[in-house]
């Protein structure tokens, strides 16, 4: 995988996404992605495989990807 597919990947990736009150009992408007990490992890996952990791930041459970690259 080279870097302009994974740019081309990002940029078609936050068009597609959006963040809602639907899709998260977490919701805030100040930061509007709050909720949707394990979800995009797993798409991220999905595309690119590697490793789910789960740690937690201001005491709030965090998923994101370890991907070798």
């Amino acid at each position: 995988m080279n870097r302009d597919f994974l740019f081309s990947w990002v940029r078609r990736f936050r068009a597609a996404l959006r963040f809602t009150t639907d899709s998260t009992c977490d919701w805030d408007e100040r930061c509007p992605s709050r909720g949707h990490c394990a979800a995009v992890a797993a798409l991220v996952h999905r595309l690119l495989g590697g490793q789910f990791v789960s740690t937690r930041v201001g005491g709030e459970s965090h998923w994101f990807n370890r991907v070798r690259g």
